[in-house]
């Protein structure tokens, strides 16, 4: 932990998921942080919201239910936890960082399109607020593992949460006065590979790949028009260059540096400027 002149420098920190506000993951990030000196709000779905993006309710209701102190439930999704924490739960002490994680399973390059993990960050970062998505992968050799499948993710939970306080303290330690945690309007992705800590092989700040950590497939049942939608877990990747699904797969801890603000470059406008130039007046 960060400290001058002895003085614990612990941030406070708003802590979601999309797995689910008991779920093992949180909860060992919750401990480790605590341990850390930060002070954690925990606000998260009541239950499982994988795949929902940065979906946001705007009709009906939503049950937000506290179980104990700084520990709340939302029957909604990531976005929803982050949106209600800083509009109702901490209007008076705004967080510094969101961390959304550890989730159980990886989230690498296309697949953070869909992430409630990486979804609740990027909507922090729309509210001004800099965050961080944090995932541990399936290792595919320990899907029928009984009486726990992939073990591996399990074990791995408290050793990621470890790394993400180090890391806090690494962007604490590297910002200049005043500034926020992460600079302009990035967010960072970090995924874990399910592995022994003396097995890492390292930390990589790297690019995303264009194909996912997960593969989908449907399958169809006997009974008509019904289909089953089933995820594998990616081997291997054939995206050009360096990605964070190569490195993760070869044993490196990952780090992407993600733009929330779903913006392109100058070069992107161009191009469809030539692409338009009949219809624009």
């Amino acid at each position: 932990m960060m400290t001058i002149d002895g003085q614990s420098l612990g941030l406070k920190i708003l802590l979601t998921n999309d797995d689910g506000f008991r779920a093992p993951g949180i909860t060992a990030m919750r401990k480790v942080l605590i341990e850390n000196g930060h002070k954690v709000t925990l606000v998260a779905p009541l239950g499982n919201q994988s795949g929902s993006s940065a979906k946001l309710t705007i009709s009906g209701t939503l049950n937000c239910q506290e179980y104990e102190d700084r520990v709340w439930s939302v029957d909604g999704s990531p976005a929803d936890a982050v949106s209600l924490a800083i509009h109702q739960i901490m209007t008076l002490d705004l967080p510094d960082l969101v961390i959304s994680g550890v989730n159980s399973g990886q989230n690498l390059g296309s697949d953070i399109n869909i992430s409630g993990t990486v979804g609740a960050v990027v909507f922090a970062r729309r509210l001004g607020i800099p965050g961080i998505a944090v995932s541990v992968g399936f290792d595919p050799k320990e899907s029928n593992v009984k009486p726990k499948r992939y073990p591996g993710t399990y074990a791995a939970f408290k050793p990621a949460a470890q790394f993400i306080a180090e890391l806090i303290d690494e962007l604490q330690d590297s910002r200049e006065e005043l500034e926020l945690l992460l600079p302009g309007r990035i967010v960072l992705n970090v995924n874990y590979p399910p592995l022994n800590s003396e097995k890492i092989r390292g930390v990589r700040l790297v690019k995303i790949s264009r194909k996912g950590g997960f593969i989908i497939s449907y399958q169809k049942t006997d009974m008509s028009g019904q289909i089953v939608p089933r995820l594998e877990i990616a081997t291997h990747d054939d995206s050009p260059g360096v990605t964070d699904l190569k490195l993760f797969l070869e044993g490196y801890i990952t780090l992407s540096a993600l733009d929330g603000s779903w913006s392109v470059g100058q070069d992107s406008y161009s191009l469809m400027a030539e692409r338009l130039k009949s219809i624009i007046k």
